[in-house]
């Protein structure tokens, strides 16, 4: 009897974060060929030409302390910082290239962008008033159809994804609270 109550209680604990979990899981299973398996290859040119030597570029020079201005990689040198697909005012694209190296660091954008679409809109779906099971379905939804499909590395595309519910969430907390409790969800925005 002591069992199957501590079996209880343990459930209830975990039910809350059930979803999430389950998003993770399948995000991490979808696309462990990228993050266990150095996947970038030849099948992905567009990873390997465009946006792998651009990571390459930007964290290199983030982790020697400087910002790259001018990648001279690209025809006879084009302007990098002024090029809004350089990913340097991106939190992803600047800290893992930086920490974990361009090609771990491309791989890990990947794996992670499918898993803040499906978390950002699990959140956004439960701060407007739906149960678990309709946030779940719902962030399951739209990580699956990142993570499962081309758009996982076609980085502009999962990008906006990715980041579209977080927005949504920011500018519903913005929008309903008062004072300076709304500052943070507007930073969120």
């Amino acid at each position: 009897m002591v069992d199957a109550s501590r079996g209880r209680a343990w459930i209830a604990r975990l039910a809350p974060w059930s979803g999430p979990l389950l998003i993770v899981a399948w995000s991490l299973v979808a696309l462990r060929g990228f993050l266990v398996g150095g996947r970038l290859s030849d099948q992905h040119p567009d990873l390997l030409t465009f946006w792998l030597p651009r990571s390459c570029l930007l964290g290199d020079a983030l982790r020697d302390g400087r910002l790259p201005l001018w990648n001279p990689h690209e025809l006879f040198g084009t302007p990098f910082l002024a090029d809004p697909q350089s990913g340097w005012l991106s939190l992803l694209w600047t800290t893992l290239p930086t920490a974990l190296g361009c090609g771990r660091g491309l791989a890990a954008i990947i794996v992670l962008q499918p898993i803040i679409a499906g978390l950002g809109l699990y959140a956004f779906l439960r701060r407007i008033g739906l149960g678990r099971p309709a946030a779940t379905a719902g962030g399951l939804s739209l990580a699956m159809l990142v993570g499962a499909s081309k758009i996982a590395i076609s980085m502009p595309f999962a990008g906006t994804i990715a980041w579209t519910p977080l927005l949504l969430l920011g500018a519903d907390g913005y929008l309903r609270e008062r004072g300076p409790h709304a500052l943070p969800w507007l930073a969120l925005a």
